[in-house]
């Protein structure tokens, strides 16, 4: 997918990298932290996963999953008080993962959530080229930068997708036609078409999805490109 999206920042202009979304300063763990702390630190601040961090360097990472996997095989037959000693004596370190997937401020989105869906994580920890933990990027944050992408942060939008042939001026011959409009454009997506029918990609089209805002005539604009033979879903 090619995503063309630029955002205003503190009168700048950016693209989508990890370093705008990430959580800079997340709240982590040591592979010393007793579990029976980490149980605490899941409940009162409502977070799944921690960095595990020594040295300001990420060493591993652990999540809840992490400690319900380890607290009921474990203490399913001990008592309230053998299971808090038992939280209390075992540390971080023996069920965090080691050697987590980590990402560069500068990796894009794109390539965050591929890694994050290849490796089927919430989360990956931001790190410098040393290690030194920068930051943390959660699906949240993906879908915070998905939305932003997609023109849904902003008040107010009118969106149209076009189904076009796929060919170099596609895009050009598009805005020129929404120029006669004085269209102002929030946010262009486009992507591979699939064949409905057959569910595989259609390589000689392309869908271009564009959010208007709300001042543009969006039924004229409709009418018009539909009597010049713009296909529109």
């Amino acid at each position: 997918m090619i995503i063309i999206c630029m955002t205003i920042l503190k009168g700048g202009i950016f693209i989508m990298k990890v370093k705008y979304w990430m959580i800079e300063n997340p709240i982590t763990v040591t592979p010393e932290t007793p579990i029976f702390d980490l149980r605490k630190m899941f409940k009162e601040k409502a977070i799944r996963r921690f960095p595990v961090v020594e040295n300001k360097k990420v060493v591993g990472i652990v999540t809840l999953t992490d400690y319900l996997r380890f607290a009921p095989s474990q203490a399913t037959t001990l008592s309230i008080h053998e299971l808090e000693y038992l939280l209390i004596n075992e540390k971080v370190k023996k069920i965090m993962t080691k050697k987590p997937h980590k990402i560069y401020p500068d990796t894009s989105i794109e390539l965050a959530a591929k890694m994050m869906r290849d490796y089927h994580v919430g989360g990956l920890p931001v790190v410098e080229k040393d290690d030194t933990l920068v930051g943390f990027l959660t699906e949240s944050k993906l879908f915070d930068a998905f939305m932003e992408v997609m023109g849904m942060r902003e008040k107010g939008g009118d969106r149209i997708t076009f189904v076009l042939e796929n060919k170099p001026s596609m895009l050009a011959d598009l805005l020129n036609e929404l120029r006669s409009f004085n269209a102002k454009i929030i946010s262009i997506v486009t992507t591979r078409a699939i064949n409905p029918e057959t569910k595989e990609i259609d390589s000689t089209k392309r869908i271009v999805s564009i959010v208007l805002d709300t001042t543009t005539n969006l039924e004229e604009v409709i009418k018009s490109l539909k009597e010049k033979g713009y296909y529109i879903e």
